[in-house]
């Protein structure tokens, strides 16, 4: 306060010129960050993908996909004294299909 009761302050004009060049640097600092981090999310993505390219097939799977198969395509007794029969899918089809033609 000055002796005549008013209230003095600051009557200078911001520096814009630098505050201008302060927020340009920061943009560009934050879309270089951006870019750096994007590159790095897709090379982990891109990893990622290549383990499990190189995985190859389970071989548990593979063993229960080939049993699964096996049990579908044979003849066999399920109970012979019920006269109950396990035949394969694609027999039974035709079966069922040609049961519903006539």
């Amino acid at each position: 306060m000055s002796h005549d009761g008013t209230i003095n302050h600051d009557q200078s004009e911001p520096k814009t010129f630098i505050l201008g060049i302060n927020i340009v640097f920061l943009i560009i600092i934050l879309i270089i960050t951006f870019i750096v981090f994007g590159m790095f999310f897709n090379s982990l993505k891109n990893i990622e993908q290549n383990k499990k390219q190189n995985i190859g097939p389970n071989k548990e799977l593979t063993k229960l996909k080939n049993y699964e198969n096996k049990e579908l395509s044979t003849l066999k007794w399920l109970d012979k004294k019920k006269g109950k029969v396990q035949i394969p899918i694609d027999l039974a089809i035709k079966n069922v299909a040609k049961t519903y033609q006539k």
